[in-house]
């Protein structure tokens, strides 16, 4: 199954499934090591939904309570860059696709 869930599972994820969250997690932040407002209460519009396991990792837990967390716009942007492989700064990390010789390789 690909992670491209149809659009009546996105429907149900947030009909359903995000007021819960937002409401279980007090409509705070759950990013507290980056979070710009740590512990404020926030409105449901600047919220989003996060998928703690990212919904390319493993798609059977993409509507698990267990695996969603409230996060501010801000926080969930930057996570979401830095799973993605960017820096922080937007830009694109070198991502080395062979591993490197170790110092006994190279002199054999």
């Amino acid at each position: 199954m690909s992670w491209r869930q149809p659009k009546d599972l996105w429907e149900a994820l947030y009909r359903h499934i995000r007021p819960t969250v937002l409401l279980r997690d007090g409509h705070k932040c759950q990013l507290g090591w980056v979070c710009d407002q740590p512990g404020e209460t926030l409105p449901a519009e600047a919220l989003e939904i996060d998928h703690i396991v990212p919904r390319s990792v493993d798609p059977s837990l993409i509507v698990e309570p267990s695996n969603l967390q409230a996060v501010c716009r801000p926080c969930h942007h930057r996570k979401t860059m830095l799973e993605q492989g960017y820096s922080t700064s937007g830009r694109r990390k070198r991502v080395r696709t062979t591993p490197r010789a170790t110092p006994m390789e190279l002199t054999s």
